[in-house]
């Protein structure tokens, strides 16, 4: 399959049915085609697209719909990658994709509908914890896994990394540089790749994590392998996803918790410390200073 878009029912039914002149179509073909590789850097491993069971889950054998938080990687993706003029024009197509997808009853969630075409002039929503909550978080970590820690480093390594949630997945061990204390991110798109640097607290925490034979039984006989992992089998977006949602039930967070809120919280957390724009921006790995700042709740600070 050369482009998991252009390839799909969706796009056939779409290019015969929609309302629209073949030349439009033509141009829209390009931002749908870069859906389609996004889509596949994403980390989506279907051989055909299906947009209602874009995540697996192996410990539920369940599937969920695309959500939210692809729209806003995506997103971020864009404002990394594109001109404001291009940025929108894109994200227009694409969303005007989804909704005749939803207008034809081809799928059940539309997660681009409810996200507004004029996003490069506004901030992401303010999903960031305060630092109470992150405290929290962390605290009932710990607590659901007292021996191990494992669920703590997790936490602790998404509030101060900021990886994206298939970086973490796919985190293995040979990218954390314990000498200088830093994560390579050498996995999913191009455009993703860098470092992070570790705070002396989570290299403490994640040099005994290695060290651990919990994890020392996990790596057997290998001398690499997914830094965190659930029932024997590396983490899915929807396993992380899921253990992010327990802990914060834990924590007594009312609202849903995310992978993508912890990042957001990252970037918050070190606007509040006083690091420079240019230090978070480094730590987010955004292309544009602009992507960086649209996280920042400048005007409405959290409480």
């Amino acid at each position: 399959m050369e482009n998991l878009v252009l390839d799909s029912v969706y796009y056939d039914k779409w290019y015969r049915l929609a309302n629209l002149k073949d030349s439009s179509k033509e141009r829209m073909k390009i931002p749908l085609k870069e859906l389609g590789n996004f889509i596949r850097e994403f980390g989506y491993s279907g051989a055909e697209l299906n947009f209602d069971k874009f995540y697996y889950s192996e410990e539920d054998d369940g599937y969920e719909p695309l959500d939210l938080d692809f729209v806003e990687s995506y997103v971020e993706f864009l404002k990394d990658n594109k001109t404001e003029q291009s940025l929108r024009s894109h994200f227009s197509a694409v969303k005007s994709f989804f909704n005749f997808l939803e207008s034809m009853e081809m799928i059940e969630e539309n997660p681009f509908g409810r996200y507004p075409t004029s996003f490069h002039k506004q901030t992401l929503k303010n999903r960031a914890l305060s630092p109470d909550e992150s405290d929290s978080l962390l605290q009932a970590a710990a607590l659901l896994d007292p021996f191990f820690l494992q669920y703590a480093v997790l936490i602790l390594t998404c509030l101060t990394c900021g990886l994206r949630s298939r970086e973490l997945c796919n985190l293995k061990l040979s990218q954390v540089n314990f000498d200088i204390g830093t994560i390579v991110i050498n996995k999913g798109q191009k455009t993703f790749a860098g470092s992070v640097h570790m705070l002396p607290s989570l290299l403490k925490y994640m040099k005994a994590y290695v060290e651990h034979p919990y994890f020392l039984e996990w790596l057997g006989q290998e001398r690499d392998k997914e830094l965190f992992f659930m029932d024997s089998k590396p983490l899915t977006n929807q396993k992380l996803n899921g253990l992010i949602k327990k802990i914060a039930e834990k924590a007594n967070i009312k609202r849903n918790v995310t992978s993508h809120d912890l990042r957001a919280t990252m970037c918050y957390l070190m606007y509040l410390e006083g690091y420079p724009i240019h230090i978070i921006q480094r730590q987010m790995r955004h292309k544009k200073e602009w992507t960086t700042l649209s996280y920042l709740p400048i005007k409405n600070r959290l409480t």
